[in-house]
């Protein structure tokens, strides 16, 4: 998306009362748009939407673009598949977030893990092949690098897959 559609979009979310413009303190002076409480308050509504698409939308097609982070927000929705207090840094291609376990809820964040219990490096082919069950987490497995605990590494495939927990 260009600049210049972005900055509108973020304006008129922000004249409407659903996001709020901020600067950051020095030494990141970076400004920020953060939800604001009428901007929380749609997030079940956005959910519900996602969710339909899901089961009813048509399904993704080769030729759409589509970014891991929108994949993994889905996966969130599900549930945690790893145990309270785990957390992974994934690393699909270049992109990488943090998943962390925490009272049976899977959080999202993008950025690098402080301290993961494990990390897992796979190429897109991979993320999107679990994503869409065009394979299965125990083929993944072989085409994945994963450095610490095996079993994170076996919860994050599981949960990228839909597969039920065990």
């Amino acid at each position: 998306m260009g600049t210049n559609i972005l900055a509108a979009r973020l304006a008129t979310l922000q004249s409407a009362g659903l996001v709020a413009k901020r600067a950051l303190p020095a030494p990141t002076a970076v400004t920020v748009y953060e939800l604001t409480d009428a901007g929380r308050a749609l997030r079940p509504t956005v959910r519900a939407l996602s969710e339909w698409g899901e089961e009813h939308g048509a399904p993704v097609t080769d030729e759409q673009t589509v970014r891991p982070g929108w994949i993994l927000s889905s996966v969130a929705r599900r549930g945690s598949r790893l145990q309270d207090g785990c957390s992974c840094e994934l690393w699909v291609g270049r992109d990488v977030f943090e998943l962390a376990a925490a009272d049976g809820e899977l959080s999202v964040a993008a950025g690098r893990a402080t301290s993961p219990d494990a990390v897992v490096t796979m190429g897109p082919d991979v993320f999107y092949a679990l994503a869409t069950r065009r394979t299965t987490p125990r083929a993944a497995r072989e085409r994945v690098d994963v450095e610490g605990d095996a079993s994170v590494a076996t919860g994050v495939l599981d949960a990228l897959s839909g597969a039920a927990p065990g």
